[in-house]
């Protein structure tokens, strides 16, 4: 039994087909990836924290460039959950906002 599996596995119509099968799949996954790339937009990311006092939310942000420096004319909004703007600003220093 062994002889027939090993004798079915290397004929060339099955490894033609593996050898396809791989480069599809390899071509799927790379326009899959720039696919993906291309959807999402990576000029800035925000980290930041917020602060309650009693009634009042302080809420210090960041805006980063990709090479991780501080970007300074970036617009940052604060958005509740129905979706309107609490507030926005630039920053105040390189990369502080709000």
């Amino acid at each position: 039994m062994t002889f027939e599996f090993k004798r079915s596995l290397l004929r060339v119509s099955t490894l033609l087909l593996l050898v396809l099968f791989a480069i599809v799949g390899v071509g799927m996954g790379y326009y899959t990836a720039q696919y993906v790339g291309s959807q999402v937009d990576y000029k800035y990311s925000v980290i930041g924290f917020s602060q309650v006092q009693g009634d009042h939310v302080n809420l210090v942000v960041m805006a980063i460039r990709p090479n991780g420096d501080p970007a300074p004319d970036v617009e940052i909004s604060a958005v509740n959950f129905n979706g309107s703007e609490i507030t926005s600003g630039t920053p105040t220093r390189p990369g502080r906002c709000l």
